[in-house]
């Protein structure tokens, strides 16, 4: 479930995507949207390093517990053993209790044997110093499980894990209750000192998680910078694509309106009012082609073509406009060329070649429309002699008009880049490729790459 606050920054940059918002705040917005994920990627990292250690820790906690519940329950059977024969055995029992406990495994354990009336039996030096009776509980039967312990702290500071039980002694099966406790000083210090370790491994690991926050944070951001750049350039281009043609109508509306004028200029007016309108309607509609296109939703009627053929039609028609500009249109296409293509949308995307190439190459330039076979595609070239573009020109061309874009080449210009937008897109409702290349003062060269039919298929 995403957080609320990272929620609310991803609601924001969508709202400035969509125009909603200052578009000079957003890089600062992505920072602050960066920082945001560090922190969401460090705290998960460490909240799952924190309660593994922690699950690691009371495992450890869990399992000396255990081990120490055993060793005490071990015990409690030995003196209930060495008590059956009481009193007879007593001189044994105290004889094999200070020969046990003197032993090095047992330096650690400190016992209490009280009869019934209460009257220390047998006790030892630290028992008496450390753990007086009241740190007992009452004890457990004389065939009841004794375990688990109980932790507690003696005077001076050592802790123990300790237990209580009744022990039947003698024939007449006496009452007598067996006090042990084993001294855990030595565990409790390990333990402490496993928790000041962990603790710094965590703040470590912490700041580590952090780091690797930041760079998966910025790693995630960086396309989404990328993109907010491309809109912001596609925005002012759309704005002033959108401007020339308003201002035109406005203008020529109010300087018609401004005086009485005869019917002739009034038609005039109109005319050019509707071809500013034509403008529009053709920028808004490649707009939403574009929109269309980049979700698969327009519908494609493919069909056997043969590209030959269609791409002569092109050229002819197109060619008329080159000589009125003194361009030459030149067409290079082998025969045999045949794909299965949406007609119309093909023709569009040639169309939108060559009128780019038009539009930007000079008096006395060449244009040329090629098509040939390269394996098991077809290859379709536009060209021009036009003065080219820029590698950042080329870095931005489907992003709109870049700044600076429109400056020295001039050749996206005019349609935000629109058009190659289009190209590419019908290129890819067709599952073929587009490349764009410009040497340095050599134009520019557009090549298609479409799947080609196979002459059996051509055939049936």
């Amino acid at each position: 479930m995403t957080p609320a606050w990272l929620g609310a920054g991803a609601r924001r940059l969508r709202r400035l995507a969509l125009g909603g918002g200052d578009a000079a705040r957003t890089p600062r917005d992505l920072r602050r949207l960066a920082l945001r994920l560090t922190l969401f990627y460090g705290v998960v990292i460490f909240l799952v390093l924190a309660g593994t250690s922690a699950l690691l820790y009371g495992s450890l906690v869990s399992r000396l517990n255990h081990e120490d519940d055993q060793f005490l329950d071990h015990e409690v059977r030995l003196l209930r053993t060495l008590l059956q024969p009481w009193p007879a055995g007593g001189a044994e029992l105290r004889q094999e209790a200070l020969s046990e406990w003197n032993h090095s495994q047992y330096a650690r354990l400190e016992i209490r044997i009280l009869n019934p009336a209460g009257k220390t039996v047998l006790a030892g030096v630290g028992m008496r110093r450390e753990l007086p009776r009241r740190r007992f509980a009452p004890p457990a039967g004389a065939r009841a499980t004794v375990v688990p312990g109980q932790d507690v702290e003696g005077p001076g500071g050592r802790q123990f894990r300790v237990v209580s039980a009744l022990a039947l002694a003698g024939a007449a099966r006496a009452p007598f209750t067996l006090q042990i406790g084993l001294d855990r000083t030595r565990e409790e210090n390990a333990l402490a000192a496993y928790r000041s370790d962990l603790a710094v491994a965590l703040g470590l690991f912490f700041l580590l998680a952090l780091a690797a926050g930041y760079g998966i944070a910025r790693h995630g951001v960086r396309p989404v910078e990328a993109s907010f750049a491309r809109l912001s350039r596609f925005s002012a281009d759309l704005a002033h694509e959108l401007r020339t043609p308003v201002n035109n109508l406005r203008g020529e509306l109010e300087v018609t309106l401004a005086h009485p004028r005869r019917a002739a200029e009034y038609r005039a007016t109109v005319e050019s009012a509707l071809e500013e309108a034509t403008r529009l309607g053709k920028l808004v509609d490649g707009l939403l082609f574009l929109a269309r296109a980049q979700h698969a939703q327009i519908p494609l009627a493919a069909e056997p073509t043969d590209l030959r053929a269609e791409l002569e039609g092109i050229g002819e028609f197109y060619r008329a406009a080159a000589e009125q500009r003194g361009i030459r249109l030149e067409t290079a296409l082998a025969a045999g060329l045949r794909a299965r293509v949406d007609r119309a949308l093909f023709q569009r995307a040639i169309g939108n070649l060559l009128e780019n190439a038009l539009r930007h190459t000079p008096a006395g330039g060449i244009i040329r429309l090629a098509a040939s076979r390269e394996r098991a595609r077809v290859r379709v070239e536009v060209s021009d002699t036009g003065p080219g573009l820029s590698p950042e020109q080329l870095a931005h061309l489907f992003d709109g008009n870049s700044g600076g874009g429109a400056g020295a080449s001039g050749w996206p210009a005019g349609g935000l880049g629109l058009g190659l937008s289009i190209v590419r897109g019908i290129l890819r409702l067709h599952g073929g490729e587009m490349e764009v290349v410009s040497p340095p003062g050599r134009g520019v060269t557009v090549t298609l790459r479409l799947a080609a039919e196979a002459a059996g298929a051509a055939a049936g």
